[in-house]
């Protein structure tokens, strides 16, 4: 037979991250518990609001299966003395209640088969429950009691039935019951249950809805009844949904309004003051243009319209009254007064103030203007871009109204708007942080891509020199974001710059030259990470040319994918066997340069001709970056290799003849080594297929 436990813990309104948590980990946490006990084929369903989290654990059986231990006994010499029981092994069998015929032998050993009972589901279940729970990774928790139980927020109940019979589960002081409690602001009176199948119908009679999905289906219907028949949109905003989904147990669907006079100021300044605090949502005409008029939800049923409608206007009046002042402050500031607050702003401890990085930002823009060859923004004076891509940071609003410390970047381009800078400069101030995050959204402008190039390059070097440079599990200047942000950017807009190159530069800046080695490995392996988990270029192909390679990660991912193209062409794989061969030769030998000309077989000459060849060919193709063509000329110096190989003894008796091969190998080898190191190429297929013979 099936069988069901029904589960509720009751608390005080829990805040979103923790609902989160236990909506991503807690289901997959209980069924690995219940496998770990061997119980199967289960079906877990949760329900969760901020103030309860309910389960149906569905389809388990009464009892766990029956086990049978083979457990070990004396040593053997001990049980047995001259092919009889000892009085050690009489003793043993008494204790365990077996006979002789119970027992086998094995390794010098008495060993015997215990049976053991399956244990009931409920009263594991009972034993564990809290615990799964509580060990899930809470941002932060706290005591309520003298029980040293820890938990966001206060539990209030618990509830639980093995289908018709009530499961006592303790919580620290807390006993069950069989009650549970409906909205908070109609009653919160006990609502008995009886055994967990009348709990969704005594909830949802108390204005309590379980399921998040289908309070989000109330949400969106609640909002589009009222601008049904109006020329009101709702502002998507999917995260605002899906937080106020969690944040009430029955949502009810109000719409206010605030004066007209608030909408002179930039729709995100609106937009972040009825967010972040209130969780209002906003509303546009069809030309997308932002309305006085916006949504809030309420989790009390029966609020007087009038009451509630008005207190909510009254905390928006006010949110906004603050952000008109930040705003005409800021404003009517001069960028000469922003310029002296950049310069007693700290940017980070032994690095000087915001000021300063501001000016190496702009160096490094100099750098890769003549770098990329950027020729058209040159005109441009890039140390006013500089100074409007930060100054924002300094204004009122971002640095004393909390709630809209988000805009940062966007507050910067309408004020730089504001006092006259063209677009392409004001669009710097938010571009300059684009991409966030690897493969988001990158800057449309090339002054935006310069500068966030310029910016992300700074922040890894400042993070090494003063002493922040990312651990295991500590990166407080966001280096691996800006890192993979740095990499996303170049791939992904086809910008070919040598990181290597510009990292010296940078490091220049702030006399950081003796982590250069440091910084440089560190990027390589983030180069290494980007191009496996975003287009599955393996480990061993990127390593051949981030190496010993100058890194520049749009030319190398170009690289790789031609390299991918021939990992299943077998002249390419003999190919790469040969520049294996080469390379252990040559390992730990002293290169020997190529003086001496007088081949003594058509081998040598030939492998050295055809070297020669292919070289002059290359410089062209690597002029316009022809790869396959490059490859193409290396793959005709297969056959000459292997003929070498084949017929010329490279480490002669003979010391002159010896290092003329040696220079011949080592000349072949920088041919393939402006390109790639192959000899990092690894064909698993073939390597299995060798394993298997």
């Amino acid at each position: 037979m099936k069988n069901k436990i029904f589960f509720e813990m009751g608390f005080e309104e829990l805040p979103v991250s923790s609902l989160k948590t236990i909506q991503r980990d807690f289901p997959s946490k209980l069924k690995e518990f219940l496998i770990s006990r061997n119980i199967k084929d289960f079906e877990i369903k949760i329900f969760l609001t901020p103030r309860r989290l309910a389960l149906f654990l569905e389809n388990i059986p009464e009892k766990t299966e029956r086990k049978v231990k083979l457990l070990k006994g004396p040593q053997e010499k001990l049980f047995y003395k001259d092919g009889k029981i000892t009085r050690v092994g009489q003793g043993f069998l008494k204790s365990r209640n077996i006979e002789e015929k119970d027992i086998e032998i094995k390794d010098g050993y008495v060993w015997y088969r215990k049976e053991e009972e399956g244990v009931e589901v409920w009263k594991i279940f009972s034993e564990n429950i809290f615990n799964i729970i509580n060990f899930l990774d809470f941002e932060k928790r706290m005591r309520w009691d003298n029980s040293k139980i820890t938990f966001p927020r206060p539990i209030r109940w618990v509830t639980s039935f093995f289908n018709n019979q009530r499961i006592e589960i303790n919580i620290g002081n807390l006993k069950s019951g069989n009650y549970t409690f409906g909205n908070r602001n109609t009653g919160n009176i006990k609502i008995p249950i009886f055994n967990g199948n009348d709990w969704f119908e005594k909830i949802r009679e108390n204005y309590v809805e379980p399921s998040f999905e289908i309070r989000k289906e109330m949400i969106i219907k609640g909002i589009n009844d009222i601008v049904n028949g109006t020329d009101l949109l709702l502002t998507k905003d999917d995260e605002l949904l899906e937080e106020v989904a969690y944040l009430v147990e029955y949502p009810v669907i109000f719409k206010g309004e605030f004066e007209k006079e608030f909408l002179k100021l930039p729709k995100e300044i609106i937009i972040a003051a009825l967010k972040q605090h209130q969780r209002y949502f906003t509303l546009q005409n069809e030309k997308g243009e932002l309305s006085n008029f916006f949504i809030f939800i309420s989790n009390s049923p029966f609020a007087q319209t009038d009451d509630i409608v008005n207190n909510n206007q009254r905390i928006i009046r006010s949110r906004l009254e603050d952000a008109q002042f930040y705003f005409e402050n800021d404003i009517s500031r001069s960028m000469e007064d922003y310029e002296k607050r950049l310069k007693d702003t700290l940017f980070c401890e032994g690095l000087g103030s915001f000021y300063e990085k501001i000016e190496r930002n702009v160096k490094i823009a100099e750098y890769l203007l003549d770098t990329l060859k950027l020729d058209d923004l040159k005109s441009i004076d890039l140390k006013t871009v500089g100074l409007v891509s930060k100054f924002d940071i300094t204004t009122d609003m971002i640095k004393d109204g909390k709630e809209f410390t988000k805009l940062q970047g966007i507050i910067g381009y309408h004020y730089a708007k504001i006092k006259g800078f063209e677009e392409d400069i004001a669009k710097v101030s938010y571009e300059h942080y684009f991409p966030l995050t690897a493969l988001d959204k990158n800057p449309t402008t090339e002054l935006g891509k310069v500068f966030s190039i310029a910016e992300k390059v700074d922040n890894i070097v400042a993070a090494f020199v003063s002493g922040n440079k990312p651990t295991g599990s500590k990166d407080i200047m966001y280096v691996r974001r800006d890192t993979l942000s740095l990499i996303s950017l170049l791939v992904t807009d086809r910008i070919s710059l040598s990181l290597s190159d510009t990292f010296k530069f940078s490091t220049s800046l702030l006399k950081g030259e003796k982590f250069f080695d440091e910084i440089i490995s560190y990027i390589k392996k983030r180069v290494e990470i980007f191009f496996k988990d975003y287009f599955n270029i393996d480990y061993d192909v990127s390593r051949s040319f981030l190496k010993n390679g100058n890194v520049d990660p749009y030319d190398i991912k170009k690289r790789c994918e031609k390299v991918i193209s021939l990992k299943n062409d077998e002249n390419f794989r003999i190919m790469v066997e040969g520049q294996k061969r080469v390379t252990n030769i040559l390992k730990g030998i002293e290169k020997v340069e190529m003086i001496d000309f007088d081949f003594d077989n058509d081998y040598e000459r030939k492998l050295f001709e055809m070297g020669k060849s292919v070289s002059e060919r290359n410089k062209k193709l690597f002029e316009v970056k022809d790869y396959e063509g490059i490859l193409k000329n290396l793959l005709s110096l297969r056959e000459p290799i292997d003929r070498f190989f084949d017929n010329v003894l490279v480490n002669d008796p003979d010391d002159k003849k010896r290092k003329r091969r040696l220079a011949l190998l080592f000349f072949i080898r920088q041919i393939f080594l402006e390109f790639s190191d192959l000899s990092f190429i690894v064909f698993e297929q073939i390597e299995n297929k060798k394993d298997e013979a």
